[in-house]
């Protein structure tokens, strides 16, 4: 019994480690694709290959936790853990999102393989007969069977909605991230090659801080455009023919050093004016708003666990890793609406000049890469060391958030909440649930078209995905190239066949999705419609019988009879005269009116 018990506590163990490995490969995956996006400018194939290994991995960690859980003990043994009950809490489908990733990876290939080899494997089994026998009837081995009754309790609307979600993350990060914004600097970068270096500083600090501005972009793109454009306009300024002058193995001019300064100061500037931007007149007005505070979850334990770290004066570990690593517009945003001193953030998001210096560099050395092999070795490693430090400062900036979240839950718990967000949040969670409820396809009146669209736009959006994993979709172009490089010598050049096939297949997804979305939300609110009026006409309905009433009848000249409320055999008391009303001849009836 001993070795049992030992062999259970192992085996949960295990199950429990690689649930945990799985999930912390999905936050992993999410903020290196992100990264990989930040240094996709340096055109260098890095965050193509990067984003390639993480998608291996997420694979092989996949087989890993069935093989060592079995999917079966999937959803029991993950609830037992403390990141998933985390997890958990920011979403009531949370779940979902699990089973949607895993399906998006590689789900939409793996269970149709599987559940038809079952079904051979099952044949086989019935039909010849120096195979083993039949494991379970029907159709299916009883392996293949288990998943298939999984499956079919599986609430695919949420899933398959949930899957559209992961890929247009990725697609919006491939496509508007790592073409589109190369392409916009590569063409800023040849529209001021002939204008003074102080007007291109000028221009350039304008139109980086429109692109701090939207929410989807990171910084690093534009510090690494920062590094192609303004080192090119010196040099231009100290000798206009510099690149057909200069022959590899030359020395470096002094210009782009001079060039090189002046872009990592432009790009530090642009930080810290973005910073306070984004946080006094977005984050601080938008702060106002119920609905935005409730976005960001204002009284979760980890986004007081920031405020907290945040709150902390001078520079610390802690909060430059969130204020560096952190995603530039969402983060400056959110120590608006956390109204925290404008001062101390910029003190804090100093460090970043580090990584400003790298990236800037990194666009740089894009000048120089074709003047011999020794710059573009140092180009890939100087993008390589940007990548890294990216993706540490965001790493450390979730790994301090949190131990702070952990080690002060019982202080940050007691801090008092933001009861209008409370207020929100009841009415969003009572919609969400109605929307759950109602798109359920086991729901009574769903109609066939938008089982249909959903399922059409989900595999549009991750058929777009996997050509862009497995196909080369665009042409290779980085920020200090010209457009008129490109075939055709125009921005559509870069766009090879198989991109726009990716494109269309997106573009379809997206509409299809938008469609499902509009349906969704409007079968929700007649689903809660529906739901109110039902509680209203129970609220209105009578109330239950009373309890038997208990009759005492008294002998004598006249039959007087007393009715009471109290159960049947209480002891009773004679009732007051005031409580008596007439009755017929020998009779009389009275309530005892003290007993109600």
């Amino acid at each position: 019994k001993t070795m049992e018990a030992r062999d259970r506590g192992s085996s949960k163990t295990r199950a429990q480690w690689a649930i945990r490995l799985f999930l912390s490969s999905i936050i992993f995956f999410m903020a290196v694709t992100w990264c990989a996006a930040s240094v996709a400018g340096a055109g260098l194939g890095v965050a193509r290959t990067v984003e390639f290994a993480m998608l291996l991995f997420i694979v092989v960690t996949t087989t890993v936790v069935g093989n060592t859980v079995g999917w079966g003990r999937v959803g029991k043994t993950a609830q037992s853990l403390p990141i998933y009950r985390k997890l958990a809490s920011y979403s009531e489908g949370f779940w979902d999102y699990v089973k949607a990733f895993a399906l998006w990876g590689l789900g939409w290939l793996a269970i149709p393989t599987f559940l038809a080899l079952s079904a051979a494997n099952q044949a086989a089994r019935k039909a010849l007969p120096f195979t083993l026998p039949p494991d379970a009837p029907g159709l299916l081995t009883a392996h293949g069977a288990q998943l298939w009754a999984r499956l079919r309790t599986w609430h695919w609307a949420s899933v398959i909605s949930k899957t559209t979600f992961w890929s247009l993350a990725y697609l919006i990060l491939q496509v508007i991230v790592m073409q589109l914004v190369v392409v916009f600097f590569a063409f800023l970068n040849e529209a001021l090659s002939d204008f003074h270096t102080g007007v291109v500083c000028a221009i350039f600090a304008g139109v980086g801080l429109l692109m701090f501005m939207i929410p989807i972009i990171p910084g690093v793109p534009v510090y690494i455009a920062c590094g192609a454009v303004i080192p090119a306009s010196t040099m231009s300024q100290a000798n206009p023919d510099w690149s057909d002058d200069m022959k590899p193995g030359d020395e470096v001019p002094k210009a782009f050093w001079v060039g090189l300064v002046y872009a990592t100061l432009v790009g530090f500037a642009l930080k810290l004016t973005a910073v306070a931007l984004e946080q006094e007149l977005i984050g601080r007005q938008f702060g106002n708003y119920v609905a935005v505070r409730s976005f960001i979850r204002i009284n979760s334990l980890e986004m007081r666990a920031t405020r907290r770290i945040l709150r902390r004066p001078g520079i610390n570990t802690a909060k430059c890793a969130i204020l560096v690593g952190g995603p530039d517009w969402p983060t400056s945003v959110t120590t608006g609406i956390l109204k925290l001193n404008l001062l101390q953030m910029l003190l804090g998001t100093t460090p970043i000049l580090p990584l400003i210096a790298a990236s800037t560099a990194a666009g740089g050395m894009q000048l120089l890469k074709t003047k011999g092999d020794l710059y573009d070795s140092i180009t890939v490693i100087v993008t390589f060391l940007s990548f890294l430090a990216q993706t540490a400062s965001t790493l450390l900036a979730m790994y301090f958030i949190e131990r702070t979240s952990t080690q002060y839950a019982a202080e940050l718990a007691a801090e008092p909440p933001d009861e209008e967000v409370l207020a929100h949040d009841e009415r969003q969670a009572a919609f969400s649930k109605a929307q759950r409820d109602g798109t359920n396809w086991s729901s009574a009146g769903v109609p066939l078209w938008p089982k249909v669209t959903i399922i059409a736009s989900a595999l549009m959006l991750a058929g777009a995905c996997y050509l862009s994993v497995v196909a080369t979709c665009f042409e290779p172009f980085s920020v200090s190239q010209r457009i008129s490089d490109l075939p055709g010598g125009t921005v559509f050049g870069l766009v090879r066949p198989m991109g726009w096939v990716v494109i269309g297949l997106f573009v379809g997804g997206w509409v299809l999705r938008y469609i499902y979305r509009r349906w969704a939300v409007a079968r929700a609110r007649s689903w809660l419609r529906a739901s109110t009026v039902d509680a209203s006409i129970s609220d209105a309905s009578p109330p239950p019988p009373p309890p038997p009433l208990e009759l005492e009848v008294v002998q004598g000249p006249r039959c007087d009879v007393y009715v009471s409320d109290s159960p049947v055999g209480s002891p009773t008391s004679s009732p007051s005269p005031a409580a008596s009303r007439a009755a017929p001849p020998d009779i009389s009836v009275s309530r005892d009116v003290s007993r109600v």
